[in-house]
């Protein structure tokens, strides 16, 4: 058991700091392995992971918790599985397909999965299940990262999630309180305001993280979210927001992380060092992503030295952490085998069963005697339309012709395939368009809606929803299909929903 008592204020301090890890980085930039190495001898409490591979991340969290006198705790962003950060690991399909799907079983199955095969690899610490209640269809971040549109579906899942990843002792994160689901704004580009008072919180967008709270859930991350009603400050500088309410009202002794302090939701509006300080004081137990983390650790011990309230809410926050830290140590490292291929076979049957169909499907499986025409409709992830064009192709025996579509089509594009509607007997758009960081809005092109309200005259249409399912209301089809998710599992079910393989 770490003993508080038997280390300095310096040493505190740096145990609530999680700056990020770039794996890819660290094993090709010796400057930036160095300045990993240096925060471990301040005695970094741990890292945020990001990109590499599941060896990378093994071989990297062993080598620096060899260099460290209190033992890290690593965190990613794994909610639908480690493919949200790495290269490797099982790719789920995302919260909203598992909320329509509407399986606690398989959620928590799911859940489990995630959970060893973190631990396989020594993260800890999951920053997940998203909470946040969809009840803003623009919303440009949350999206299908939310289990769903009503609190009992979110609840349930949140509550099936946190058991299953919790009993393999991997803390779990309720994010983003008090809730990020009506906002039409990404907290990654400025910062989102939500204009409703307490009552309309505790009826509504609270309630998957009070059903969480019941069940000792491990930590709560508090959103760069601005309720003026509340508030005049982010509810990460919120005194009122994260201790009156979080801790007092609703009665959370976990830890308290913030979100991403390197987000401009706050380096935007605020002056660096004064928000972190603000936020620590506001009752904030770990700062994540800050910019300049030594900088942090420096500004914190001076300001402990001298301030005695900060001071002891350093020494509360670190025996918070220790606590955590000792929980999630208190079971090894699992020792069977990651059966990649197996849990793959389970995502792809969850993302199956997760698909829904609304329109006339009469012609599903594909007629391989029918001419098809396909577009994907893409912003910037080029790689997953390509991946669902080939496995079409592969699957698919008839005459199939392919092209891209994005927001810069324009009537003289529509023109231009006009020859398809002589040789094309189906016509089918995939749409990869979901809420995603650093983008602040979530449309369609109203030259492709109208190309297909056209379509829909003389051809059968199918529009295919490799994301946000929010965008069908805008567009006419004779069937359309709902896969809540792009992830792998999700395009590959597709395909096998269209040419009626079986899994």
């Amino acid at each position: 058991m770490i003993k508080s008592h038997s280390y300095n204020i310096a040493q505190k301090v740096a145990q609530l700091i999680m700056p990020r890890l770039d794996l890819r980085l660290f094993d090709e930039n010796t400057n930036y392995r160095d300045f990993i190495y240096r925060l471990c001898e301040l005695d970094i409490g741990g890292f945020c992971i990001f990109n590499g591979n599941m060896r990378k991340a093994y071989e990297t969290i062993s080598d620096l918790q060899k260099r460290v006198n209190i033992p890290l705790i690593f965190s990613a962003d794994f909610e639908n599985g480690l493919r949200m950060r790495l290269e490797d690991g099982t790719d789920f399909p995302h919260a909203l397909a598992l909320g329509h799907y509407g399986d606690a079983k398989a959620i928590s199955e799911t859940a489990k999965i995630i959970a060893l095969e973190a631990r396989s690899i020594g993260v800890c610490w999951n920053l997940a299940p998203v909470c946040d209640i969809n009840t803003n269809p623009k919303n440009p971040i949350i999206n299908i990262r939310s289990f769903g549109e009503e609190p009992e579906i979110v609840g349930i899942a949140v509550q099936s999630y946190i058991k299953s990843l919790q009993s393999f002792n991997v803390a779990a994160c309720c994010k983003h309180f008090p809730g990020h689901g009506d906002t039409d704004i990404d907290s990654h580009l400025d910062l989102p305001i939500i204009n409703k008072n307490l009552d309309q919180l505790l009826k509504l967008d609270l309630l998957p993280f009070i059903q969480a709270i019941s069940l000792d859930v491990k930590s709560i991350m508090v959103g760069h979210i601005l309720l003026p009603m509340i508030d005049k400050y982010p509810a990460t500088l919120s005194k009122l927001i994260i201790n009156d309410l979080l801790r007092d009202l609703l009665n959370f002794n976990g830890i308290v992380i913030s979100d991403a302090f390197d987000m401009k939701a706050i380096t935007g509006n605020y002056v660096f060092p004064d928000y972190l300080i603000q936020s620590k004081k506001a009752g904030i137990d770990v700062i994540l992503l800050p910019q300049f983390p030594e900088t942090v650790i420096k500004i914190f011990s001076e300001k402990a030295e001298i301030d005695n309230e900060f001071e002891s809410s350093i020494e509360n926050s670190f025996n918070r952490l220790i606590e955590l830290k000792s929980w999630v140590l208190s079971q090894e490292k699992p020792d069977d085998e990651i059966n990649l291929p197996e849990n793959e076979r389970f995502a792809l049957q969850l993302a199956y069963k997760s698909i829904r169909m609304e329109g006339i499907n009469s012609f599903i499986p594909l007629n391989e005697n029918s001419r098809i025409a396909v577009f994907a409709y893409i912003e910037d992830d080029l790689d997953k339309a390509v991946t669902f064009f080939r496995y079409l192709s592969q699957a698919f025996q008839g005459e199939c012709d392919f092209a891209f579509i994005d927001n810069n089509f324009t009537q003289q594009n529509a023109e231009s395939y006009a020859e398809f509607l002589d040789i094309s007997e189906i016509f089918i758009f995939a749409f990869f368009l979901r809420g995603k960081a650093f983008k602040n809005q979530l449309l369609l092109n109203p030259e492709v809606k109208k190309w297909i309200n056209n379509l829909m005259k003389v051809k059968t249409v199918v529009t295919i929803y490799l994301g946000s399912p929010y965008l069908a209301q805008d567009v006419n089809s004779s069937l359309k299909i709902f896969t809540y998710s792009d992830s792998l599992p999700s395009i590959a079910a597709t395909v096998m929903l269209l040419c009626g393989r079986n899994i």
